[in-house]
């Protein structure tokens, strides 16, 4: 129970950061303070270590965070697979609605290369997965079941994003999504031992899913988009309870 209140403090201590700008503008309507801050996660889990565990619990997640080394194969899930799953999303949405990306959007491509490590460093990724499954995950798995704990974070997780859910940035649907995916993330960060071909998945999804597929779509052909998205993060995360049970198969060291 101890471990879960402490998940619950972080959870707490990371809305306050996140949401900080929505609150003041609550509290001074107008003042321009309206955005999300993507590193309330990152921010929250060393303090909350610090006030529960004392610097110990920092430097144990500190390097736990810069750990880089994970198999091979983590890494090209993360990363292949992933655009793989956003490539055949798009060409279905495509191929039902019977509208074609026109040549110049398809040009943009290779601008959505370049904004790849900058989304994923400063626009959410990095901020949010050393906190959300480098400790958040990494914490409740002490106590429950792996898979178990990935469905609780995944919950946090979709909380976390109700600010952007009200105001109508992101939709509601998206938090099916992200639950299902949050199993894909407990999978790999604990074949891994790594939250980095975590933070590489989110950037995925962030960069040439959220920016450069959004950018020539249709709302409605997005919405769809989302479905199908959100239809094979779900297989995947099947598929992975399926064959390796609610422990999502063999922990490396982490």
């Amino acid at each position: 129970m101890a471990v879960v209140l402490k998940v619950i403090l972080f959870f707490l201590i990371a809305y306050a950061f996140s949401w900080v700008g929505y609150i003041l503008n609550y509290l001074s309507p107008g003042s321009g303070f309206s955005s999300m801050n993507p590193f309330g996660p990152i921010l929250a889990a060393p303090l909350t270590l610090w006030l529960t565990e004392g610097g110990a619990g920092v430097k144990a997640w500190w390097a736990r965070i810069w750990r880089f080394k994970a198999p091979i194969w983590v890494y090209f899930c993360a990363i292949f697979v992933t655009a793989a799953i956003i490539a055949s999303s798009t060409a279905m949405t495509m191929a039902l609605s019977g509208d074609r990306p026109l040549p110049e959007e398809l040009a943009q491509f290779p601008n959505a290369l370049i904004a790849f490590p900058i989304i994923t460093i400063v626009f959410g990724p990095f901020g949010e997965e050393p906190g959300f499954r480098g400790h958040g995950q990494f914490s409740l798995e002490q106590v429950m079941s792996p898979l178990t704990a990935s469905l609780w974070i995944g919950l946090g997780v979709v909380i976390w994003h109700a600010p952007l859910f009200i105001a109508g940035e992101l939709p509601y649907q998206l938090g099916v999504c992200i639950v299902a995916v949050s199993v894909v993330y407990a999978w790999l960060f604990r074949a891994g031992g790594s939250v980095w071909p975590l933070i590489l998945l989110h950037g995925m999804i962030n960069t040439f899913n959220g920016n450069y597929v959004k950018e020539w779509m249709t709302p409605e052909d997005s919405n769809i988009e989302l479905y199908f998205l959100t239809g094979f993060f779900i297989l995947w995360a099947v598929l992975i309870v399926w064959r390796n049970g609610a422990s999502l198969g063999r922990a490396r060291e982490q």
